[in-house]
């Protein structure tokens, strides 16, 4: 019997969904807008790379889960999500980043169905199925 695809698909779709309201919320806000409220004591959380008070912190955030989740899901194991940072901060050139990092995101879960969900991959040096990292990333 061919491999079934029903949480697999949901869970595309889903991640696709979030994504889009995401990035939806970004589209039309202005640069100084996106860094206001920037703090440099913001405190400090284990994988909480690119957070420091500001939207774009979020952004920069998320984006790091979506190229360190992308890599993890390609390839078996990424490196932690401090490794995968934008290479400017400036607004426009992070909503890209980010974008890249869902579409490297989705190419990686293309495909799958449900059985390959349970593969072993790892984040950081944490070991997790594919479903787990998928349904950590429907927040990210």
């Amino acid at each position: 019997m061919a491999d079934r695809a029903i949480l697999a698909g949901y869970l595309r779709s889903r991640l696709a969904g979030a994504f889009r309201q995401f990035n939806a919320a970004l589209q039309d806000l202005p640069p100084e807008e996106a860094h206001a409220q920037r703090r440099a004591d913001w405190r400090r959380y284990r994988h909480g790379e690119g957070l420091n008070g500001s939207i774009a912190g979020i952004v920069h955030h998320v984006g790091a889960w979506k190229h360190a989740a992308a890599a993890a899901l390609a390839d078996g194991r990424s490196l932690g999500v401090e490794a995968y940072a934008p290479s400017t901060g400036e607004w426009h050139d992070l909503v890209a980043w980010l974008n890249q990092g869902q579409q490297a995101m989705e190419q990686a879960f293309a495909g799958w169905g449900d059985d390959d969900l349970s593969e072993t991959v790892e984040l950081a040096g944490y070991p997790m199925s594919r479903g787990t990292l998928a349904t950590i990333m429907l927040e990210h």
